[in-house]
C-alpha cells in the first residue's frame, strides 16, 4: 500500500535492478511522509576503479557480475536529489563517515532521503 512504512533500507541492491528510475518511484511511494529510506550502493566513481581505468579495467569487470547498473555520485545525486550522501574513507581499519569528495574516496554509497511531509 502507499505510505505503508516509516523506514525502507536497501543494501546494495540497487545496482542490481535494470529500472533504478521505477524502483525510486515504488519507494517514494510506499514510504509514508517523514519516513525515510536507508539506500547503500557501490560507487563506481570510486579512486581505485580510476586505476583500473588506466589500464583498461572498467568496474564492470570488478564488480559482482550481476551489476546492472554502476553508480557515480552524479547518478545518485539526479536520482535522489534531496538526500544526504555519505561514504567512509578509509574502509579497512578505521572507518570514518565523509560527506566530502565522497564520489571519489568511499568505495560505496550511502544515500539517505527523508520524506517530505504532505507529500
Amino acid at each position: 500500500a502507499s505510505d505503508e512504512f516509516d523506514l525502507v533500507w536497501l543494501a546494495e541492491v540497487f545496482e542490481h535492478v535494470k529500472n533504478v528510475y521505477g524502483l525510486q518511484r515504488e519507494l517514494r511511494r510506499i514510504v509514508k511522509p517523514g519516513g525515510r529510506m536507508i539506500i547503500t550502493t557501490p560507487n563506481s566513481s570510486f579512486w581505485l576503479y580510476h586505476l583500473a581505468g588506466m589500464v583498461g579495467v572498467t568496474p564492470a569487470q570488478i564488480q559482482n557480475p550481476d551489476h546492472q547498473y554502476f553508480f557515480s555520485l552524479a547518478d545518485v545525486r539526479r536520482l535522489f536529489p534531496a538526500a544526504q550522501i555519505y561514504g567512509f574513507f578509509p574502509y579497512n581499519v578505521i572507518k570514518i563517515r565523509i560527506s566530502h569528495a565522497v564520489g571519489f574516496l568511499s568505495p560505496s554509497f550511502v544515500i539517505v532521503d527523508k520524506m517530505n511531509q504532505g507529500l
